[in-house]
């Protein structure tokens, strides 16, 4: 089953772009530990889903691409 979910706050939605590992892994983790405490709560053995979307590391390209962009610029730019 598949969910088509969009955001109607403007700042997530201009950050999307460059933000949208970070979203899904933050969602991966919530929903992680939300099942987790469901688990607990009915003392039912958890299932594992398999591997999440995104790990943190691959999350945070955008953003190191973007930093290192920056300081090139700021470098050229002296």
């Amino acid at each position: 089953m598949t969910w088509d979910t969009r955001s109607t706050l403007l700042w997530m939605n201009l950050s999307a772009p460059l933000l949208r590992g970070l979203f899904e892994w933050n969602h991966d983790l919530l929903m992680k530990r939300a099942g987790e405490g469901l688990a607990r709560r009915l003392d039912a053995p958890v299932v594992e889903a398999g591997p999440g979307r995104a790990s943190l590391a691959r999350a945070l390209v955008p953003l190191g691409a973007l930093g290192a962009g920056f300081w090139a610029v700021a470098r050229l730019r002296r």
